[in-house]
């Protein structure tokens, strides 16, 4: 080859291996933030808006298999439950944009559509459980401290012959509800302090394919700052709830499915609309899913805190509850609603002493979420939360008599989803072209200094036998 030619397509090839070697992450970067920003053509809002990842939703129920036993004991016996389950669904989320906003954030309203697979399920949805019947511990929550309502309400309650245990079926528990004729009372009556603003009973009623149950999202699309990537803005249209004071009252966190990429934090916070609150998870160690290591992050004692170990959560906290349960009355409609990890899973020892049946296990019970850290995609996720209903003594109510101060788990649910090995072979390839371009800019240089040096050394080569020709010449003339 021609030596200039040589020298020239060093030079270029260095030039061009410089470039990527300097240049090519920041490349890689941009074009990845294209992708995981939200906007109307982005990739990754086709897959948000109807996710095409298989999620299961694990229901289990806590049957209270001696119930008629503790009352006539006037509670000298335990409650014993026995689990009962797991009934699985698979769910698909699809979300309704409601608006794209100047402020780099979008609204929109989300829909969970739950279809019941047997295959995959331990019993029938038609099997009998008994429970804490929810609008009798409703009722003595509402009324506590009105000497005005309590007798009206108590002669309700007898009336209709209702008892502090009632028995249903599953699908009844879930998504199909059961009527309850001192509801429709109520609602006729329009009793003061009692309102219950549902006409049936279910812990999923009304909510499959509901656009409004969970409210409005707003959240940050990314595009201005992508550390902002699925954060929560506003929920129903404001920054702060109702249901928390201080610290513990805003709105924060992602809204659980997208995550900015090159994340480092050691911790990770999510926002849940059943709760009305945030959940944060503690970076602990990693995990691969299909080849593709991920930051694992767990669910620790700081969620369920009640203030005397991590000062941040005492606003969760009232009357001064043992660790281990959150207070979601407020969000759950006057509700004694408590909630914590399935069978009191690192809650203070006085819940579980309560009650019999409980096993809390890390392995079966821990909430945990995986993310590659390079993309913030979450690679398997695996998310556990228990419901628990309180009950005590209520004074003028007959129903409540000689009862204990007592936490009665009543559901636990279990939301299961893991990134498809189609798509962890796509991080793959951004992984492999996002160093591999470190590599071959590394290899044209590495080809153009070479290319460099050979031509010089040749060009002084040729020089020198030039030289030493010219010489030769010289004194050959000379003589």
């Amino acid at each position: 080859m021609d030596l200039k030619k040589l020298l020239y397509v060093g030079t270029v090839l260095n030039i061009i291996g410089i470039i990527l070697l300097v240049f090519w992450t920041e490349i890689c970067t941009t074009v990845l933030h294209s992708k995981l920003t939200l906007s109307k053509t982005s990739l990754s809002f086709k897959l948000w808006k109807e996710p095409p990842i298989p999620i299961h939703l694990s229901i289990y129920l806590f049957d209270w298999t001696n119930a008629e036993t503790v009352i006539k004991s006037k509670w000298r016996v335990k409650p014993q439950f026995e689990e009962r389950g797991p009934f699985v669904f698979i769910e698909h989320h699809v979300r309704d944009i409601i608006s794209w906003n100047e402020n780099d954030t979008l609204s929109y309203q989300q829909r969970r559509i739950w279809k019941f697979v047997p295959g995959l399920s331990k019993g029938s949805i038609f099997d009998n459980v008994t429970s804490v019947n929810p609008i009798v511990a409703i009722l003595g929550n509402k009324v506590k401290g009105m000497k005005f309502i309590t007798p009206l309400v108590n002669s309700m309650l007898w009336y209709y012959n209702e008892k502090l245990y009632i028995t249903k079926t599953v699908s009844e528990w879930l998504f199909e509800g059961y009527e309850d004729p001192i509801i429709s009372h109520i609602i006729e009556y329009n009793i003061p302090g009692v309102e219950i603003p549902f006409n049936r009973v279910g812990w999923f009623y009304s909510r499959n394919d509901s656009a409004t149950y969970e409210g409005t999202y707003t959240i940050y699309s990314g595009r201005s700052d992508i550390n902002l990537l699925g954060t929560m803005s506003l929920w129903n249209g404001v920054n702060k709830t109702d249901e928390y004071d201080d610290l513990c009252s805003y709105i924060s966190g992602s809204s659980g499915e997208l995550y900015p990429p090159f994340t480092k934090k050691r911790q990770l916070s999510i926002f849940l609309t059943d709760i009305c609150s945030t959940i944060t998870l503690e970076r602990k160690g990693e995990e691969s899913v299909f080849g593709i290591n991920g930051a694992k992050f767990i669910g620790t004692d700081y969620n369920f805190d009640n203030g005397s170990k991590y000062e941040t959560q005492k606003c969760f906290s009232t009357d001064s509850l043992p660790s281990g349960t959150r207070d979601i009355s407020k969000c759950k409609y006057g509700a004694p609603a408590f909630i914590s990890y399935p069978h009191f899973y690192l809650a203070d020892p006085s819940y579980g002493t309560r009650v019999e049946g409980l096993q809390p296990n890390k392995t079966k019970h821990e909430t945990h979420i995986t993310l590659e850290p390079n993309t913030g995609v979450p690679l398997n996720a695996s998310a556990k939360l228990q419901l628990n209903l309180y009950i005590e003594s209520v004074k003028g109510m007959s129903v409540f008599q000689n009862v204990i101060p007592t936490y009665m788990p009543i559901v636990w649910f279990q939301e299961d989803s893991s990134l498809t090995e189609k798509y962890c072979n796509l991080i793959e390839v951004f992984k492999q072209l996002s160093t591999g371009g470190l590599y071959f800019g590394g290899f044209l240089l590495a080809v153009g200094m070479f290319s460099i040096i050979l031509a010089w050394y040749s060009m002084n080569g040729l020089v020198c036998r030039r030289t030493y020709t010219d010489l030769l010449v010289d004194e050959e003339y000379r003589t």
